[in-house]
């Protein structure tokens, strides 16, 4: 049973307008001791897990702002964790970096302590829309730093491009995807603007001082990404992410869609393995300091001493999570032989009735590619893929 592996870095020099994920600026001081102790936390962890549980096919430092670290810290955590696990050959090595952040030199230095690809939170190509968005960098900083990854040595770069945005129309995020096939990444991931409660844009659009689109345009900003995508002859392999080919497509995040196991290190990390989901304390300070004077045998927790939430799921969970999750993957879908081989359980048998009602709506249907039977959502389902998800839930 392979496990893959989500390294979090809860530091940003500055928040994002719209951000809610659990991250902090202004404590980049804390940075040196916080590598630390994922590196205790990682071999904490492999004393607590089975043999196959320790084979790790994907690894993944997100956040945050992951390019804060520095080339040293990345190979002080990949070495520490190739001593503890034991990692695949060519395994994915992927990092998060913000545009703004990084430079040639440090580049190739994450290049060289093994990170293989690239995920660069671009957002936007247009000046106005970073500044609305809170984003530290600019449109230019976005080229030169793709041009740097490519000259560093990285081939597989993914843009995080994000529509729906103040002030954005039609022609305008068209001009995004333009630019950012010209680019020539081989992955792009493109998410519509979700209004968190309690980040400062959700504020200024209450105060109506901040507008958005219509939701119907932003339908339309989805559909122009399908279409110009399509054209370009990109695969649409999940609901929000492109690749050129499937060479291409994110291995890591493939596993949290087919509800695989993955072990979260790090303030915050969530992590799933078997049928147990739990997480690390969000508090930087409270997850270094649960380190303290801790042994390999005094952990309280199920692989680290910051756990502070658990849950057991059943069977049934387990399985309509893996079916909401599957429906993600526009051509894998859910793999019904694997699904049988994992539960011991027919999925069309246990979920007849939605099955049957999601077909006669013509959201979903079964194909058969390379011999094995799939249920995926149809071309049709998948800007209102939510319709079928609920019926999992």
């Amino acid at each position: 049973m392979m496990t893959s592996l989500y390294v979090h870095i809860p530091f940003c020099r500055s928040r994002c307008a719209y951000c809610d994920f659990i991250t902090y600026a202004g404590k980049e001081d804390l940075l040196s001791s916080y590598h630390e102790t994922l590196l205790a936390e990682i071999q904490i962890a492999s004393t607590r897990l089975a043999k196959d549980e320790k084979v790790v096919e994907t690894i993944y430092f997100g956040g945050g702002t992951p390019s804060l670290l520095n080339p040293g810290q990345v190979e002080d955590i990949l070495a520490a964790i190739q001593r503890h696990f034991s990692v695949v050959d060519a395994a994915e090595i992927s990092l998060e970096a913000n545009p703004g952040t990084t430079t040639l030199d440090k580049l190739a230095g994450y290049r060289a302590a093994g990170v293989n690809r690239l995920s660069f939170g671009v957002q936007s190509f247009e000046d106005k829309h970073l500044v609305a968005l809170g984003r530290i960098h600019c449109r230019q900083d976005a080229f030169s730093e793709v041009a740097s990854a490519r000259q560093a040595g990285f081939r597989n770069i993914s843009l995080d491009l994000i529509y729906g945005l103040p002030g954005q129309n039609l022609a305008n995020w068209i001009k995004n995807l333009e630019i950012a096939l010209s680019l020539d990444v081989p992955h792009l991931s493109m998410y519509a603007l979700i209004l968190e409660e309690e980040t400062p844009l959700f504020r200024l659009v209450q105060s109506g001082k901040v507008r958005l689109p219509e939701d119907d345009l932003v339908a339309d900003m989805f559909d122009a990404a399908r279409l110009c995508m399509e054209e370009a002859g990109w695969q649409h392999y999940e609901i929000s992410n492109w690749a050129q080919s499937q060479n291409f497509e994110s291995a890591h995040n493939k596993v949290y869609w087919k509800n695989g196991n993955w072990l979260g290190i790090g303030a915050a990390a969530h992590s799933h393995l078997r049928n147990l989901r739990f997480s690390n304390t969000g508090v930087i300070e409270s997850y270094i300091q649960s380190f303290n004077n801790v042994g390999l045998e005094g952990v309280a927790g199920i692989t680290s001493p910051a756990q502070n939430w658990k849950t057991e799921n059943d069977s049934l969970t387990e399985m309509r999570e893996t079916m909401m999750l599957g429906f993600r993957l526009l051509q894998e879908g859910v793999d019904l032989p694997a699904f049988t081989r994992r539960f011991g359980a027919d999925a069309e048998l246990i979920f007849s009735k939605e099955i049957a009602y999601l077909t006669k709506r013509n959201l979903i249907e079964k194909r058969t590619g390379e011999g094995i039977p799939r249920l995926i959502l149809t071309k049709a389902a998948v800007g209102v893929a939510n319709q079928v998800f609920r019926e999992f839930i």
